[in-house]
């Protein structure tokens, strides 16, 4: 659709959520305004949390068998607050550690944090390689797991671990700045369908909506929404939790992704 033609279009009907409240969601906003789209934001807060269960688990690593790191927020922040509190990262070598996702992958990398296992965000893959690194479901039955996590973040794996009894402690290594009534509802209406488009514009946006909306189920619960992802590393991002996405290239973002939102309004 040429340019003219956008600038005399409607996106009236559309409902959008944008994931991110950066310089260039501003720019997209203005003129998905502009064309009458209904718009929902989905602010990036990442506010530190040194809660005392964090700290306590934090001076008691000693007790763990596991630690998972689920997001890159989630390192980062339990990284920070554990130098933060006199500790190195070589106190986490008495602990196996599992990265959920590449990208989480190399920031503990990055850290020099040793990494025994790597999985992608579904729980049932999870499990499945838990169960083959360890030799077997019933070698999980008594482990302790700490999970890092974003203060209103969800998650299903950790139930899956409980049910082949293991113990699970996840704790708030940061708020994430958005209230669990307000991820319900956009939760709700992302599952039934009330959101048209969900748009990334960074990979800080995909990983933070990852640890909020529990990454494993982020296939299921975005099936009725499509998914824009602006750049190509911002797409390897969304892809790799499972998700499928629609590159927009970064040259002249806005009107690619304009383009883009028309094509699928009209299919």
């Amino acid at each position: 659709m040429p340019d003219d033609q956008i600038s005399a279009a409607s996106l009236a009907g559309l409902t959008i959520l944008l994931a991110g409240g950066n310089q260039k969601h501003a720019e997209i906003s203005d003129e998905l305004r502009r064309l009458d789209a209904r718009l929902i934001t989905l602010p990036v807060i990442e506010e530190e949390s040194h809660s005392a269960a964090f700290d306590e688990a934090i001076a008691n690593l000693y007790g763990y068998d596991w630690i998972i790191f689920k997001s890159v927020p989630a390192a980062e922040h339990f990284l920070r607050r554990l130098g933060q509190l006199g500790h190195e990262t070589s106190d986490l070598d008495a602990l196996r550690v599992c990265a959920l996702g590449k990208a989480t992958l190399a920031e503990l990398e990055q850290a020099r944090v040793h990494v025994d296992l790597c999985t992608d965000f579904a729980s049932k893959e999870i499990m499945k390689a838990f169960e083959a690194y360890l030799g077997g479901r019933d070698f999980l039955r008594g482990l302790n797991f700490l999970v890092p996590k974003a203060m209103t973040a969800q998650d299903s794996f950790s139930a899956a671990l409980a049910d082949a009894g293991a113990r699970v402690d996840p704790v708030a290594a940061y708020d994430g700045g958005n209230g669990r009534d307000e991820l319900a509802r956009l939760g709700a209406l992302l599952a039934g369908g009330g959101i048209d488009a969900l748009i990334f514009s960074d990979v800080r946006e995909v990983h933070s909506f990852i640890d909020l909306y529990d990454g494993q189920d982020l296939p299921r619960l975005l099936a009725g929404t499509a998914v824009f992802c602006l750049g190509e590393s911002v797409a390897a991002a969304a892809a790799e939790s499972g998700l499928n996405v629609a590159l927009i290239p970064s040259a002249r973002p806005v009107s690619a992704l304009l383009r883009a939102l028309f094509s699928h309004s009209s299919g």
